[in-house]
């Protein structure tokens, strides 16, 4: 089974049509069929909220739209394996601001992702759309997917091969 690690800056895709948002209908495809597990730590909810809240304030999503999205959104939640946070990954997520120029959150996201793979999740691979963030989980051995870059055929690709 292949691991994804989500980051809000690539999963909020998922629901506003804009680059990267054909490759995360896939992931979501490849998930539904039971050919991987989604994982993203607890503050990736109230996150991702946050970024859908602030497109319907500014006006890109309608309160319609908007209704629908979070919908959508609460069902997609189900299919995810939440991580809690403890005070030692907080710690530790320190190192990622000072080595790679990560803010605090993005800094906590790799850490909660590589903490999943030290417990033997060998085959997690870390989708975003943030480069910086994306650079430093490549940097830190993490297999990478960037939502923006990549094609279809890559995310299919991912859900394939055999680790």
């Amino acid at each position: 089974m292949r691991y994804v690690y989500l980051d809000p800056s690539a999963w909020v895709k998922r629901y506003v049509a804009e680059t990267g948002s054909e490759v995360m209908d896939i992931l979501w495809a490849e998930l539904g069929l039971r050919r991987g597990q989604a994982f993203c730590h607890w503050l990736g909810l109230t996150e991702l909220v946050w970024v859908l809240q602030r497109r319907r304030n500014a006006g890109v999503l309608e309160q319609r739209a908007f209704s629908t999205v979070y919908q959508q959104f609460q069902h997609d939640c189900e299919q995810v394996k939440w991580l809690a946070l403890s005070w030692e990954q907080v710690q530790a997520s320190v190192v990622w601001i000072v080595k790679h120029n990560l803010n605090a959150t993005d800094a906590l996201h790799l850490q909660v992702a590589l903490a999943q793979r030290e417990q033997g999740m060998e085959s997690m691979c870390f989708v975003s759309a943030d480069r910086r963030l994306l650079r430093a989980a490549q940097s830190e051995g993490l297999a990478c997917l960037d939502v923006e870059r990549s094609a279809a055929s890559q995310v299919q690709a991912l859900f394939d091969a055999r680790l």
